[in-house]
């Protein structure tokens, strides 16, 4: 999670808030169709991770499904041990289950 990702900066932005409800409601369809009570996500430090985590969030507060993330440094930045503690703090506040992987 380098400092230009901590505040995700959308290059395009949404349009309206319908364009940010299309992106949610096609995973939350996808993942309806695989029909599990829990799932494991595996999270870097990078904004496409923190995105699959808000998403997958979201769709355990109206499924009530669980989520476990496995964290993956993939040591391709210089600061991707930096990137994948500000994960895990991050992870660990929001009192998810976390596992730790770093290669």
């Amino acid at each position: 999670m380098s400092k230009k990702n901590s505040s995700v900066n959308l290059k395009y932005g949404f349009k309206n808030f319908k364009d940010l409800s299309n992106i949610f409601l096609n995973f939350k369809n996808k993942l309806d169709r695989l029909n599990k009570k829990s799932y494991t996500v595996a999270v870097s430090g990078g904004p496409d991770s923190l995105a699959l985590v808000a998403l997958s969030k979201a769709y355990s507060y109206t499924k009530k499904t669980k989520f476990r993330y496995v964290l993956v440094d993939h040591n391709i930045r210089k600061n991707s041990s930096n990137e994948a503690k500000q994960v895990k703090s991050l992870l660990k506040k929001k009192k998810n289950n976390i596992e730790y992987y770093f290669k």
